[in-house]
């Protein structure tokens, strides 16, 4: 749910809670046909599955590779028993159309596939450009990690990630122009997400190299109002407020 929203958690639950339904129901008919190997065979997976969600519902197990992968094979084990000799009604529905007419929304079909599978491969490529961006990073090998950070896609769930962390990479650069461009990347950052943890200390940061001292003011100040344990915000705050001749403050 908060990875996807609702409606992931939704399809989710349902393609996992109907293979076990229908895998429950057909470990019912075996064992009154007395088919007791598959009924064993078919009450260990579903035991399986059931035990892997139970555990990935409270901890993070399904997180790990080798689990989550495994409670995909399980199902799909599942399913496959349990549609095996017609536990389950297949339901069609044919399209009242032409057979030309039908074969050529294959067309549409395929493009729709392909942009889903180009999707999938773009979120691919942006989960390894941001990792690489982080190793890049802790190696102090600055145009490589923003490179790789900029490459990341908008839409994956790092966007966001990666370009707060380009932005604090240009601050730490101090190169010439780095302070605009940090800027730059913080005003996305805060489009995208107005209530980012400590977008206000960035932008104020950020102004502050600029010499936009009112700008940076209102920025610190806005980031201890939302987190007042924020030691960094006070101190850049005084600084900030010093320059601007409010001693008192």
């Amino acid at each position: 749910a908060a990875e996807l929203g609702l409606i992931g958690l939704a399809l989710w639950a349902a393609v996992l809670g109907f293979s076990l339904y229908l895998a429950w129901r057909d470990i019912g008919r075996r064992a009154a046909e007395g088919q007791l190997r598959e009924t064993g065979l078919m009450q260990g997976l579903w035991s399986a599955c059931a035990g892997l969600l139970a555990a990935g519902a409270v901890g993070q197990a399904l997180r790990q590779p080798a689990p989550g992968a495994l409670l995909w094979l399980f199902a799909a084990a599942l399913g496959g028993l349990a549609l095996e000799k017609g536990s389950s009604r297949v339901l069609v529905l044919p399209i009242p159309a032409p057979a030309w007419l039908r074969r050529t929304l294959y067309l549409p079909a395929l493009g729709a596939l392909a942009c889903v599978l180009a999707g999938e491969a773009r979120f691919l490529r942006s989960d390894i450009d941001h990792n690489a961006g982080v190793y890049f990073a802790r190696q102090g090998r600055w145009d490589e990690a923003l490179s790789r950070f900029d490459r990341v896609w908008a839409w994956h769930a790092s966007g966001l990630l990666a370009r707060y962390h380009a932005a604090n990479i240009l601050l730490d650069r101090r190169g010439s122009g780095d302070a605009e461009a940090a800027l730059a990347r913080f005003e996305t950052v805060e489009r995208m997400a107005p209530h980012y943890a400590r977008l206000d200390y960035g932008l104020g940061y950020a102004r502050r190299q600029l010499g936009d001292w009112s700008g940076a003011e209102k920025n610190f100040s806005e980031s201890i109002r939302r987190d007042p344990g924020n030691t960094f915000a006070y101190y850049r705050l005084a600084e900030v407020s010093k320059i601007l001749k409010k001693d008192e403050q």
